[in-house]
């Protein structure tokens, strides 16, 4: 068992067959497991959900992918699973021997996180899913993870705080390599925000909207 949770929570997604060749060795030397049993039901219902979320990605179905992930209670589900089943007592490591925690570099949870970070970005809700694009940015080396920084950039903007979101989002460009349109559109349209928050807004000023007539103008005056 402890190989199978090393290699299905801390290996690559592709690792999932390996992990099912786990726990039909353990199945055989022992048919009656309850463990073994309960793990490969688990790693097979996950295996549906993954494979589900990945199309809904593919399709770029971003409601879709929330509806799955988060509103479906998953994230959630497979948090409680990486924590019960990675701590050092059940992993059986001695104390001197430190893994990072699994939170922080299980790649079948960043796959959850970039997809809800990328979802809210999409349509549309940078602050609903600010949470996830931190949390995607607090991985194992995801300081530099363009997806996570350009909805940290996303929330400040929506937040009015055009600099820090001018700077976030210029890392997401350089962290993307400078050659994804949809990331240099956001910088450009944040650039531009930037630049006429700086601009006095006389509709502000006088406590009116943008498409105020000239009478409410008057009388505001």
């Amino acid at each position: 068992m402890r190989i199978f949770r090393l290699t299905y929570f801390f290996l690559p997604a592709t690792s999932t067959d390996s992990a099912m060749s786990n726990l039909k060795q353990c199945l055989h030397y022992d048919p009656d497991s309850k463990e073994c049993f309960a793990a490969r039901r688990l790693v097979k219902n996950f295996g549906k959900i993954f494979d589900k979320s990945q199309i809904l990605l593919n399709s770029e179905d971003w409601k879709g992918v929330i509806s799955l992930l988060e509103k479906g209670g998953f994230v959630n589900k497979f948090d409680q699973a990486l924590d019960a089943e990675t701590t050092q007592e059940v992993l059986g490591l001695p104390p001197w021997l430190s893994l990072t925690p699994a939170r922080k570099s299980s790649p079948r949870r960043e796959i959850i996180l970039r997809g809800l970070c990328k979802a809210y970005v999409h349509i549309g809700q940078p602050k609903k899913g600010d949470a996830w694009c931190q949390a995607l940015g607090q991985m194992q080396g995801g300081n530099e993870d363009a997806d996570a920084l350009l909805g940290q950039g996303e929330a400040l903007l929506a937040n009015e705080e055009f600099e820090e979101a001018v700077r976030v989002m210029e890392k997401a460009w350089d962290a993307c390599g400078r050659n994804d349109r949809f990331f240099q559109q956001r910088l450009i349209r944040a650039q531009k925000l930037l630049k006429q928050s700086k601009q006095k807004d006389y509709y502000k000023v006088l406590g009116v909207s943008r498409d105020a007539d000239q009478k409410t103008i008057k009388k505001a005056l």
